[in-house]
């Protein structure tokens, strides 16, 4: 899909937890980083969510682990 939003993120270390793996909350907030830019992509930054009382909200999550 060609005009499909993409964003990509970089685990560091600081993201890595007591398992050796990239902490699940740390992907929670890759998702909303990635909606935020994609709203402000479409042309609708926070200030505009705010003043129209509308917003990005993880409202429920799946997350399908292929590689650790």
């Amino acid at each position: 899909m060609s005009n499909a939003f993409r964003l990509t993120f970089t685990a560091l270390p600081e993201h890595i937890d007591a398992n050796g793996h990239v902490n699940n909350a740390v992907y929670v907030t890759w998702l909303d980083d990635c909606a935020w830019a994609h709203s402000m992509d479409r042309g609708i930054p926070p200030e505009m969510c705010r003043r129209l009382g509308r917003g990005m909200a993880v409202w429920r999550t799946q997350i399908n682990y292929l590689l650790p």
